[in-house]
């Protein structure tokens, strides 16, 4: 009877008629009920995954399908209830999955740890962080998980305060550093930076590359560029965003010539630049309006135009820096300007 059962829902799911498929559900529950516990679940479990496959739509979501079948479905298990939370999530309806977190807990569910990062994107979302801790033993996933919410918002200093709570019980790590570094870095708090690079490197952190990164960037946006550059150059193996890091912090100086030196050695060292380099350097060009340097890159894009011809961003950077100068026109063939680059 059962085995028809199960048959019939995964034959109304398939032809999407969710009404019937519940109804079904509801009878095999009624089985399920009267089975021994691990028989129960066993029994439940395939019949729920299919219902919950089945409510992936937004109309679904919205009227509350998917919810009602975790709810009714009397189990204990925290899978059914994560994957209704990521659901929601994913579909941005985050009211509704704190909602189903908070029943999850009221039911007397277990969250487990494919329920937080969910979960805590919700609260992130809705910048509601005591629903997200609530019943949760704060670990340095957790207070990085939020600290980084807040930095990916723009809350740089609700950032910052995070990590100063989470230094009063648990030790920092390289990824708070790098939030940290960050949040320092778009508010121009070079001193708190200093502090962080002073704490990486009593905690031996500052070896990590991530930090290093971090770190030459938030000297950079902060004007010391001679600290930048004295880290970097201080890094025996320096990987592309190191690079980039670099440049960007040259670029946001206007520090063109430096800029196209340092452009140069990273050819040199065999490093390939991508798109993050170009978008740094080109804007620099169009904004003190040094076209020598600015065809240079513009030579090399259009010799690696499979890499570079689908980022709009950095045409229109190079329609900016020559519209400032007159004598350039627009239909000005890119051969007839004499700008076989050495770059390239």
């Amino acid at each position: 009877m059962v085995g028809v059962l199960i048959a019939s829902l995964k034959d109304f799911v398939n032809h999407n008629h969710l009404s019937n498929a519940f109804k079904t559900f509801i009878h095999i529950q009624h089985h399920a009920s009267n089975s021994s516990s691990n028989a129960s679940f066993d029994l439940i479990f395939q019949p729920i995954r299919d219902l919950l496959s089945a409510c992936t739509n937004l109309k679904s979501l919205q009227q509350g399908d998917a919810q009602s079948v975790t709810e009714n479905s009397n189990s204990l298990d925290p899978l059914h209830w994560n994957m209704v939370i990521s659901l929601y999530v994913r579909k941005c309806l985050f009211d509704e999955a704190i909602s189903v977190y908070r029943k999850m807990l009221i039911k007397g569910v277990k969250p487990d740890d494919y329920t937080y990062p969910s979960v805590l994107k919700a609260c992130g979302e809705l910048l509601d962080y005591d629903t997200g801790v609530e019943g949760i033993e704060m670990n340095v996933i957790i207070w990085n998980t939020i600290a980084g919410v807040h930095l990916h918002k723009g809350n740089f200093k609700e950032a910052l305060e995070m990590l100063s709570q989470m230094r009063v019980s648990i030790h920092l790590d390289s990824v708070a550093m790098v939030v940290g570094l960050n949040a320092c870095s778009n508010i121009k708090a070079v001193k708190l930076g200093k502090e962080i690079h002073g704490h990486a490197i009593r905690t031996c952190f500052d070896v990590f590359d991530n930090v290093k990164n971090a770190l030459i960037t938030m000297y950079s946006r902060c004007g010391d560029l001679n600290h930048a550059y004295m880290l970097f150059r201080k890094m025996d193996e320096k990987g592309l965003i190191t690079w980039n890091a670099m440049l960007s912090g040259f670029a946001h100086m206007n520090r063109a010539e430096e800029v196209s030196f340092l452009f140069r050695e990273m050819l040199h060292e065999g490093v390939e630049p991508n798109f993050v380099t170009i978008a740094s350097v080109l804007p620099l060009c169009a904004r003190i309006e040094n076209i020598q340097h600015g065809k240079e890159f513009h030579c090399y894009m259009v010799k690696r135009q499979e890499q570079f011809g689908g980022h709009l961003l950095l045409w229109n950077s190079l329609v900016e820096m020559y519209s400032s100068e007159e004598f350039l026109s627009p239909e000005e063939d890119f051969e007839e300007m004499n700008v076989v680059g050495n770059i390239s």
